[in-house]
């Protein structure tokens, strides 16, 4: 049954168990209390309860296109 779901999702399932990518990125935007930033894959992101500002660079850790942030500092 798991093997059918992820043939039906293709690539989708690849990506799934891809390695984590870090890298620095800036904030783009900060709308009340959540932040977007953009990573080198093209994928907007949001951080909620965001303490940074606009154009702050921190790092990001994050799966390719998936649109979660696992960790950032």
């Amino acid at each position: 049954m798991v093997f059918l779901v992820f043939a039906i999702m293709g690539s989708s399932a690849t990506s799934l168990f891809s390695k984590s990518v870090t890298e620095e990125v800036e904030i783009k935007l900060k709308s009340e209390s959540e932040c977007v930033v953009e990573a080198s894959d093209g994928i907007p992101r949001k951080i909620a309860s965001c303490p940074y500002n606009v154009n702050d660079t921190l790092s990001i850790t994050y799966k390719p296109q998936q649109p979660s942030i696992e960790k950032h500092e």
